[in-house]
Protein backbone atom coordinates (compact mmCIF):
# COMPACT_ATOMS: atom_id res chain seq x y z
CA UNK A 1 0.00 0.00 0.00
CA UNK A 2 1.43 3.77 -0.66
CA UNK A 3 2.84 5.18 2.31
CA UNK A 4 0.78 7.86 4.00
CA UNK A 5 2.19 11.48 5.05
CA UNK A 6 -0.54 11.41 8.07
CA UNK A 7 1.00 8.03 9.18
CA UNK A 8 4.64 8.47 8.88
CA UNK A 9 4.99 9.75 12.30
CA UNK A 10 7.95 11.76 11.41
CA UNK A 11 8.35 15.07 13.62
CA UNK A 12 10.51 18.12 12.06
CA UNK A 13 11.71 20.25 8.73
CA UNK A 14 9.56 19.91 5.54
CA UNK A 15 12.25 18.72 3.62
CA UNK A 16 14.54 21.89 3.37
CA UNK A 17 17.57 23.22 5.28
CA UNK A 18 18.60 26.26 7.13
CA UNK A 19 20.42 28.40 6.19
CA UNK A 20 23.13 31.19 8.09
CA UNK A 21 20.29 33.81 7.75
CA UNK A 22 17.45 32.13 9.13
CA UNK A 23 16.10 31.58 5.61
CA UNK A 24 15.43 28.20 4.29
CA UNK A 25 16.99 26.69 0.95
CA UNK A 26 14.83 25.69 -1.93
CA UNK A 27 13.40 21.89 -1.12
CA UNK A 28 14.11 19.64 -4.29
CA UNK A 29 10.86 17.88 -4.54
CA UNK A 30 7.52 17.89 -2.84
CA UNK A 31 7.63 18.40 0.66
CA UNK A 32 5.90 14.95 1.19
CA UNK A 33 8.56 13.59 -0.86
CA UNK A 34 11.33 15.00 1.06
CA UNK A 35 9.74 13.41 4.19
CA UNK A 36 9.71 9.93 2.63
CA UNK A 37 12.99 9.97 1.11
CA UNK A 38 14.76 11.32 4.79
CA UNK A 39 13.02 8.45 6.46
CA UNK A 40 14.70 5.74 4.33
CA UNK A 41 10.83 4.98 2.29
CA UNK A 42 10.83 4.66 -1.78
CA UNK A 43 7.80 3.10 -3.46
CA UNK A 44 4.35 4.11 -3.77
CA UNK A 45 3.93 7.79 -1.78
CA UNK A 46 0.70 9.36 -2.04
CA UNK A 47 1.14 13.26 -2.23
CA UNK A 48 -1.25 14.14 0.00
CA UNK A 49 -2.22 14.18 4.04
CA UNK A 50 -5.30 11.87 5.08
CA UNK A 51 -6.99 12.53 8.33
CA UNK A 52 -9.09 9.76 9.33
CA UNK A 53 -12.14 10.93 10.71
CA UNK A 54 -15.03 8.90 12.79
CA UNK A 55 -18.75 9.01 11.52
CA UNK A 56 -19.67 10.29 14.23
CA UNK A 57 -17.12 13.18 13.55
CA UNK A 58 -18.59 13.98 10.27
CA UNK A 59 -22.32 13.70 11.14
CA UNK A 60 -21.45 15.95 14.09
CA UNK A 61 -19.89 18.83 11.27
CA UNK A 62 -22.77 18.47 9.15
CA UNK A 63 -24.20 22.00 9.26
CA UNK A 64 -21.50 23.21 7.89
CA UNK A 65 -22.26 21.69 4.75
CA UNK A 66 -21.48 23.85 1.55
CA UNK A 67 -20.04 26.31 3.78
CA UNK A 68 -16.73 28.62 2.35
CA UNK A 69 -13.83 28.65 5.22
CA UNK A 70 -11.86 31.10 4.40
CA UNK A 71 -8.71 32.91 6.43
CA UNK A 72 -7.13 36.19 6.95
CA UNK A 73 -3.73 35.49 7.40
CA UNK A 74 -1.85 32.90 8.88
CA UNK A 75 0.55 34.79 11.03
CA UNK A 76 -1.11 32.97 14.34
CA UNK A 77 0.83 29.65 13.10
CA UNK A 78 3.94 28.28 15.07
CA UNK A 79 6.65 29.69 13.03
CA UNK A 80 5.04 32.52 11.15
CA UNK A 81 6.17 34.38 8.28
CA UNK A 82 5.21 37.66 6.64
CA UNK A 83 6.30 36.95 3.10
CA UNK A 84 3.04 33.88 2.64
CA UNK A 85 0.50 36.65 3.43
CA UNK A 86 -1.32 38.55 1.17
CA UNK A 87 -3.14 41.35 2.89
CA UNK A 88 -6.13 41.65 5.44
CA UNK A 89 -7.75 44.35 3.02
CA UNK A 90 -7.62 41.97 -0.17
CA UNK A 91 -9.26 38.95 1.93
CA UNK A 92 -11.98 41.46 3.03
CA UNK A 93 -12.44 42.21 -0.58
CA UNK A 94 -12.92 38.48 -1.52
CA UNK A 95 -15.49 38.32 1.53
CA UNK A 96 -17.32 41.37 0.33
CA UNK A 97 -17.73 39.63 -3.32
CA UNK A 98 -18.72 36.12 -1.76
CA UNK A 99 -20.97 36.65 1.14
CA UNK A 100 -24.30 37.57 -0.83
CA UNK A 101 -24.26 34.26 -2.19
CA UNK A 102 -22.10 32.25 -0.18
CA UNK A 103 -22.20 30.81 3.47
CA UNK A 104 -18.62 32.12 4.65
CA UNK A 105 -16.89 31.06 8.05
CA UNK A 106 -13.25 32.18 9.50
CA UNK A 107 -11.32 29.90 11.37
CA UNK A 108 -8.05 31.05 12.52
CA UNK A 109 -5.84 32.52 15.05
CA UNK A 110 -7.86 34.26 17.88
CA UNK A 111 -5.99 37.38 17.46
CA UNK A 112 -6.16 36.65 13.75
CA UNK A 113 -7.90 40.38 12.02
CA UNK A 114 -11.49 39.47 11.69
CA UNK A 115 -13.13 39.77 8.30
CA UNK A 116 -16.74 41.35 8.36
CA UNK A 117 -19.53 38.99 6.96
CA UNK A 118 -17.76 35.99 7.94
CA UNK A 119 -18.77 33.49 10.64
CA UNK A 120 -16.40 33.93 13.53
CA UNK A 121 -14.73 30.91 14.56
CA UNK A 122 -11.16 32.09 15.00
CA UNK A 123 -9.40 30.45 18.14
CA UNK A 124 -7.95 27.45 19.25
CA UNK A 125 -10.81 26.05 20.96
CA UNK A 126 -12.41 23.96 18.70
CA UNK A 127 -9.19 21.69 18.42
CA UNK A 128 -7.92 20.40 14.95
CA UNK A 129 -10.11 17.19 14.54
CA UNK A 130 -12.95 19.23 14.94
CA UNK A 131 -12.07 21.67 12.27
CA UNK A 132 -10.73 19.16 9.78
CA UNK A 133 -14.57 17.50 10.30
CA UNK A 134 -15.59 20.63 9.33
CA UNK A 135 -13.76 21.19 6.49
CA UNK A 136 -14.71 17.31 5.18
CA UNK A 137 -17.81 18.99 5.23
CA UNK A 138 -17.13 22.53 3.51
CA UNK A 139 -17.63 23.40 -0.22
CA UNK A 140 -14.02 25.20 -0.43
CA UNK A 141 -11.04 26.23 1.50
CA UNK A 142 -10.07 29.96 1.02
CA UNK A 143 -6.59 30.60 2.41
CA UNK A 144 -2.94 30.63 2.51
CA UNK A 145 0.01 27.87 1.66
CA UNK A 146 -0.30 27.31 5.80
CA UNK A 147 -1.71 24.42 7.87
CA UNK A 148 -5.05 24.70 7.23
CA UNK A 149 -4.25 24.22 3.66
CA UNK A 150 -2.92 21.06 4.70
CA UNK A 151 -5.64 20.04 6.57
CA UNK A 152 -8.15 20.96 4.31
CA UNK A 153 -6.29 18.42 1.58
CA UNK A 154 -6.63 15.95 4.68
CA UNK A 155 -9.69 16.46 5.29
CA UNK A 156 -11.03 16.41 1.66
CA UNK A 157 -11.90 19.90 1.05
CA UNK A 158 -10.87 21.45 -2.28
CA UNK A 159 -9.06 24.20 -2.03
CA UNK A 160 -7.99 28.16 -3.72
CA UNK A 161 -4.82 28.61 -2.54
CA UNK A 162 -3.06 32.49 -2.51
CA UNK A 163 0.79 30.96 -3.12
CA UNK A 164 2.22 33.58 -4.76
CA UNK A 165 6.41 33.04 -5.66
CA UNK A 166 8.10 31.98 -1.88
CA UNK A 167 6.91 28.26 -2.62
CA UNK A 168 5.72 26.70 -5.79
CA UNK A 169 2.69 24.49 -5.85
CA UNK A 170 4.45 21.57 -6.98
CA UNK A 171 6.66 21.53 -3.58
CA UNK A 172 3.91 22.21 -1.18
CA UNK A 173 0.77 22.04 -2.85
CA UNK A 174 -2.07 19.66 -4.23
CA UNK A 175 -3.59 18.49 -7.54
CA UNK A 176 -6.86 19.47 -7.71
CA UNK A 177 -6.51 22.71 -5.78
CA UNK A 178 -6.59 25.77 -8.33
CA UNK A 179 -3.17 27.22 -6.91
CA UNK A 180 -2.87 31.10 -7.65
CA UNK A 181 1.05 31.71 -7.54
CA UNK A 182 3.55 33.64 -9.46
CA UNK A 183 6.92 32.43 -10.72
CA UNK A 184 9.21 35.70 -11.11
CA UNK A 185 13.09 34.99 -11.60
CA UNK A 186 13.52 34.97 -7.80
CA UNK A 187 11.08 32.32 -7.35
CA UNK A 188 10.54 29.69 -5.34
CA UNK A 189 13.00 31.96 -2.81
CA UNK A 190 11.25 29.98 1.14
CA UNK A 191 12.71 32.47 2.56
CA UNK A 192 10.97 33.78 5.81
CA UNK A 193 13.15 37.13 6.26
CA UNK A 194 14.02 39.90 3.36
CA UNK A 195 12.97 40.58 -0.18
CA UNK A 196 14.78 42.53 -2.59
CA UNK A 197 11.65 42.74 -5.08
CA UNK A 198 9.14 44.36 -2.04
CA UNK A 199 7.04 41.24 -1.90
CA UNK A 200 6.15 41.77 -5.75
CA UNK A 201 4.63 38.14 -6.11
CA UNK A 202 2.03 38.33 -3.41
CA UNK A 203 1.13 41.98 -4.45
CA UNK A 204 0.64 40.93 -8.15
CA UNK A 205 -2.31 38.76 -7.30
CA UNK A 206 -5.56 41.01 -7.05
CA UNK A 207 -8.52 40.51 -5.06
CA UNK A 208 -10.32 40.98 -8.59
CA UNK A 209 -8.29 37.53 -9.82
CA UNK A 210 -9.18 35.45 -6.56
CA UNK A 211 -12.40 36.12 -6.87
CA UNK A 212 -13.02 35.20 -10.24
CA UNK A 213 -11.26 32.28 -9.91
CA UNK A 214 -13.25 31.14 -7.16
CA UNK A 215 -16.90 32.07 -8.65
CA UNK A 216 -15.37 30.39 -11.74
CA UNK A 217 -14.81 27.23 -9.70
CA UNK A 218 -18.05 27.31 -7.65
CA UNK A 219 -19.98 27.82 -11.25
CA UNK A 220 -18.18 24.38 -12.58
CA UNK A 221 -18.98 20.68 -12.16
CA UNK A 222 -16.15 19.29 -10.32
CA UNK A 223 -14.77 15.54 -10.09
CA UNK A 224 -13.42 14.16 -6.67
CA UNK A 225 -9.65 15.44 -5.49
CA UNK A 226 -7.28 13.28 -7.68
CA UNK A 227 -5.38 10.87 -5.68
CA UNK A 228 -1.74 11.89 -6.63
CA UNK A 229 0.86 8.94 -6.27
CA UNK A 230 4.45 8.88 -7.56
CA UNK A 231 6.80 6.16 -7.65
CA UNK A 232 9.56 7.16 -5.75
CA UNK A 233 12.45 4.95 -7.03
CA UNK A 234 15.83 4.13 -4.66
CA UNK A 235 18.15 6.45 -6.60
CA UNK A 236 15.43 8.98 -6.71
CA UNK A 237 15.15 8.56 -2.55
CA UNK A 238 18.90 8.10 -2.31
CA UNK A 239 19.03 11.72 -4.39
CA UNK A 240 17.06 13.84 -2.43
CA UNK A 241 18.06 12.56 0.78
CA UNK A 242 21.77 13.34 -0.06
CA UNK A 243 20.63 16.69 -1.55
CA UNK A 244 19.16 17.24 1.99
CA UNK A 245 21.52 16.37 4.42
CA UNK A 246 24.89 17.40 2.44
CA UNK A 247 23.33 21.12 3.44
CA UNK A 248 23.03 20.02 6.93
CA UNK A 249 19.11 18.60 7.15
CA UNK A 250 18.74 16.38 10.33
CA UNK A 251 15.34 14.61 10.59
CA UNK A 252 14.48 14.19 14.63
CA UNK A 253 12.77 10.78 13.98
CA UNK A 254 11.31 10.87 17.54
CA UNK A 255 7.62 9.61 17.67
CA UNK A 256 4.96 12.51 16.83
CA UNK A 257 2.90 13.39 20.33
Amino acid sequence: APHLFANARIRGSTGTTAMPDGNLSPSPAHMITCLMATAGLSGSVQLQPRIHLTSKEKHEAKEWQECIFIQSTALSAGRPNLLKEWGVDRWQTVVDALQSEYRLVQIGGPSDPLLKGAIDLRGHTLGLRKVAAMLSQARLFLGLESGYMHLARGAGCPGVIVFGGRLSPDQAGYEGFLNISRNPTCSPCWRYTGCEFDHQCMHDITPAEVITVTKNWLAATKPPLPNMVINLTNDEQQRIAKSLTSTGYTLNTKPAR
